[in-house]
């Protein structure tokens, strides 16, 4: 969603350069919507605030340009603030089912179309990833590779079609990574979150994880990109839910049909919390690789830095090198924060003067006073931890 909103923002500020101000004002209308739903699933109520403080400045900025477009009405904002929670008191965050995959209630489309979300098969390959090359040469020998050469893997006994464990920190890139590999594949992308498939109705929640699969199947190759996977995979004791003791089994079963013929299925699990999976489930021929995704090193925040800053009035003046060393211990999500917090004022700047406006180092400085690292030492920690475990 950050790029989405992102994308839609630049838009609009291009459009306004070019004097499109209709145009420019729908581009904003559809980011101030974007920041609308990402407060729906925000990590905290601090986040929830500023998302939905964002949103209102860019409705501001809105209602100063031309009249409202008829293919864009404030009925479209209404429906965001609406699912977002938002009251005239403030941010409440309220949960919701996710629109990668309806409950077991929704019907299928009108037109006959799936039930569960297909994307498209995404637009972004490991080209467009900052940094993590180990990262993506192992992807590419464990994953690419028996995929895209599935004679020579069988000479070799690789499978075609295997389970992926990413473990990281939040905001790694985590999801982007697994949207990459079926970039580079160039196959379908099932996106599957774990509120979607859980029911409160007993047999609903197994039929939805056998619907999804043979869904999957038909479609193969394709990924089948489970995010938060430790919500519907974790370990089972003593205070698991009746519902997790029949989940996990379905899986299992699901999984073990993968293995003996995936049909180039790909499974790709993605968690901040890679111990609190059931072990049965990341066994070998099951989400048998573990891949661990880091905080981006220098070259890595040197790369999303540049990509972001490069078309803005005035970033050629700024000091990249000193923002690459004071983002030391961000992740690429904190970066994205950063980057908005230093975009906003001078995008204010611009449209009140009605002139682009530059981006200085001191808008800079200004916006590391309000970014700091969202990953802990403590937490990285738990993930050495963790890699140590596993390398036994």
């Amino acid at each position: 969603m950050n790029n989405r909103y992102l994308w839609f923002f630049q838009r609009g500020q291009k459009l306004l350069s070019e004097g499109r101000s209709s145009d420019a004002r729908v581009a904003f209308l559809n980011a101030a919507k974007c920041l609308y739903e990402m407060a729906k699933t925000a990590p905290d109520v601090s986040s929830s605030r500023e998302w939905i403080g964002r949103a209102e400045r860019l409705l501001a900025i809105a209602e100063k340009l031309e009249e409202e477009s008829p293919a864009s009405g404030t009925g479209t904002l209404k429906k965001a603030r609406a699912k977002a929670g938002e009251d005239h008191s403030g941010f409440s965050p309220q949960s919701s089912k996710s629109s990668s995959l309806p409950s077991s209630s929704e019907e299928e489309g009108e037109n006959g179309e799936s039930r569960w979300e297909l994307s498209e098969i995404p637009d972004i390959t490991f080209d467009d990833i900052a940094g993590l090359e180990p990262v993506k040469r192992l992807m590419r020998e464990r994953v690419l590779y028996p995929l895209h050469h599935p004679e020579i893997a069988a000479a070799y006994h690789r499978s075609v079609g295997t389970g992926v464990v990413m473990f990281g920190p939040p905001g790694t890139g985590k999801t982007m990574m697994a949207k990459a590999i079926a970039g580079e594949l160039r196959i379908p992308f099932f996106s599957v979150q774990s509120s979607s498939i859980l029911s409160k109705w007993v047999g609903d929640s197994e039929q939805n994880i056998r619907q999804l699969f043979e869904e999957a199947r038909d479609k193969a190759p394709s990924v089948l990109f489970f995010d938060e996977c430790e919500a519907l995979l974790g370990k089972r004791g003593e205070d698991s839910s009746p519902a997790m003791s029949r989940i996990i089994p379905e899986f299992l079963a699901q999984l073990d049909g993968v293995s003996k013929d995936s049909k180039g299925l790909l499974l790709i699990g993605a968690t901040n919390r890679p111990w609190d999976l059931d072990p049965a489930m990341t066994r070998t021929g099951r989400f048998g690789e573990k891949i661990y995704i880091p905080l981006p090193d220098a070259a890595a925040r040197e790369f999303l830095l540049r990509k972001k800053l490069q078309d803005l009035p005035g970033a050629a003046d700024l000091d990249l090198a000193l923002i690459v060393e004071k983002t030391e211990g961000f992740s690429g999500a904190d970066i994205n924060g950063l980057i908005y917090r230093i975009i906003d004022p001078v995008f204010a700047r611009a449209v009140e003067c009605g002139t682009a406006q530059p981006v200085t180092q001191s808008d800079v400085e200004a916006a590391f006073e309000l970014s700091h690292p969202s990953v802990t030492k403590e937490e990285l920690a738990r993930y050495e931890e963790y890699i140590k475990e596993i390398s036994k």
